[in-house]
């Protein structure tokens, strides 16, 4: 459950290659009562083996496709340059760049302005208003650009600015 994405599909394989080794075994001739007998007992541990397969295979199946959709292998990228670094430039950019991209969420585009706004509010080339034009020609709905602004800037109203 706190494993991180990589980790996850790791282990979804290390459980394929798993029941992959089993599966030829359940599935062998049946010649003799005894081989009937073993592939009785062994068939409860292969459907519980098969359903757990399928389920967690589904789960990361999905997670990917949100990850894909959401572009947030991107994003999460530059999240941690923008909290791990101090290169202004290269972080604008990225920031602007993931903005044109209008399969990000709002939530997503607005999380990485604040983030931005958070590291570097004092920086002499701040850029603030301009990504908050960004946010709001991409149609950014007013309920996530007050959200940032509450956060950013605590003791202004919101209604200045966005």
């Amino acid at each position: 459950m706190y494993l991180n994405f990589g980790e996850i599909g790791t282990n979804i394989k290390n459980l394929m290659e798993d029941f992959q080794r089993k599966k030829p075994k359940e599935q062998q001739k049946l010649e003799s009562i005894t081989d009937m007998k073993a592939f009785v007992e062994n068939y409860p541990q292969f459907k519980k083996m098969s359903g757990t397969v399928s389920k967690h295979v589904t789960v990361v199946g999905e997670l990917s496709r949100l990850v894909s959709e959401r572009h947030l292998m991107e994003v999460s990228e530059v999240e941690q340059e923008l909290s791990c670094q101090n290169d202004h430039s290269n972080a604008l950019q990225n920031v602007k760049r993931l903005l044109q991209n209008q399969r990000l969420s709002e939530l997503d585009a607005t999380r990485l302005v604040m983030l931005y706004a958070l590291h570097y509010e004092r920086h002499s080339s701040n850029a603030l208003q301009s990504l908050l034009a960004d946010l709001r020609n991409r149609g950014v709905s007013e309920k996530y650009r007050r959200v940032r602004c509450f956060l950013v800037f605590p003791f202004k109203s919101p209604r200045n600015l966005v």
